[in-house]
């Protein structure tokens, strides 16, 4: 009796990658290789019998192409005998949708001297580690304003000799989808294209705290729908003295009222 052996590649093939995990919409290579090596090779398609994901069959030797779908979810995938449909092998793999968020802060923290102030700009990766989300694309979505003391307010705030800088009330929904710089990478995740810029001042003076819980998105190329994925918390705190600590996800500054400007 004839053994089917199966391998599973994904085209964005990094060390670490789980061999039974992939991310939506990730793309994967698939082959078959029959033992003992008939003197006719046995005519066999793919198909998917469960699951979200596409086959693409590259004539009738095994060999295919498969598009992970965009939510996440067990897929099985039948191999058949194009002249009996007989079932000659299948294979099962898991789908995963991003999780969540990793920053890396990128250059100097952010603030004006003399004003209550902190902020960085961070690289953002997508875990989890093990898969590729090379096909994905991310937004921010609109929060509402939670603010107490010096930065509970009903309108925006501008910042008298600090350039273009003002802020806002209601966090803006980021109106452009970002795709991935790089591919997976199991020490930090799938690299986007963007950077965040987290920031928050104000000239008043007193003790105060301003929370977004701002709705990130993502969605797979080529797809219309969108799914949040988690929520990145914007949190300043400042107190009598003026010192700012800024946090979102896992990165966190705090600069001193006086110290000097930066970033």
């Amino acid at each position: 009796m004839a053994k089917y052996s199966v391998t599973v590649t994904p085209v964005d093939n990094f060390a670490g990658h789980s061999k039974v995990r992939y991310g939506v919409g990730e793309e994967l290579e698939i082959s078959v290789v029959e033992d003992p090596v008939p003197s006719t090779p046995t005519a066999m398609e793919w198909s998917v019998k469960s699951g979200k994901a596409t086959v693409t069959n590259s004539g009738t030797t095994g060999a295919a192409k498969v598009k992970c779908g965009s939510v996440g979810g067990a897929v099985v995938l039948e191999l058949k005998n194009t002249a009996g449909n007989a079932v000659l092998a299948s294979k099962r793999f898991q789908v995963v949708a991003p999780s969540d968020v990793i920053f890396k802060q990128v250059g100097t923290s952010w603030h004006v001297s003399g004003m209550a102030s902190a902020g960085f700009k961070a690289a953002i990766y997508l875990s989890p580690k093990d898969v590729s989300f090379k096909w994905v694309t991310i937004r921010e979505g609109a929060a509402p304003w939670e603010g107490s003391g010096c930065l509970e307010k009903a309108k925006p705030i501008a910042v008298s000799g600090t350039g273009k800088f003002s802020e806002t009330v209601i966090h803006p929904v980021l109106g452009t989808w970002i795709k991935a710089k790089a591919g997976g990478n199991s020490a930090n995740g799938t690299l986007m294209s963007g950077q965040d810029t987290v920031r928050t001042g104000t000239p008043k003076t007193g003790r105060g705290e301003l929370t977004w819980r701002i709705p990130w998105f993502y969605k797979v190329i080529g797809a219309t729908t969108e799914y949040q994925f988690c929520v990145g918390v914007h949190h300043a705190e400042i107190d009598d003295a003026g010192k700012t600590t800024m946090t979102k996800f896992n990165v966190s500054v705090t600069k001193n009222k006086a110290d000097a400007s930066s970033g």
